[in-house]
């Protein structure tokens, strides 16, 4: 998705919720797609390789 269609989108999506997000900015919004909205992304219920996984990256990627 292009900056130009990321950008219509999002305009979009205030156009739909209105109220509940006036006054984001485009960064928010964008971010909250790419981090809750966006469908595939995976919720609860991780493997056991996959808590292995995310620990393993916390601690390569110094996140605390």
């Amino acid at each position: 998705m292009g900056s130009t269609s990321k950008s219509g989108f999002i305009r979009s999506l205030a156009r739909a919720y209105g109220n509940h997000i006036c006054g984001s900015s485009n960064a928010y919004l964008a971010r909250n797609w790419t981090n809750y909205l966006r469908p595939g992304i995976k919720r609860g219920n991780f493997t056991s390789h996959e808590e292995r996984m995310i620990v393993h990256l916390q601690a390569l990627l110094d996140i605390k």
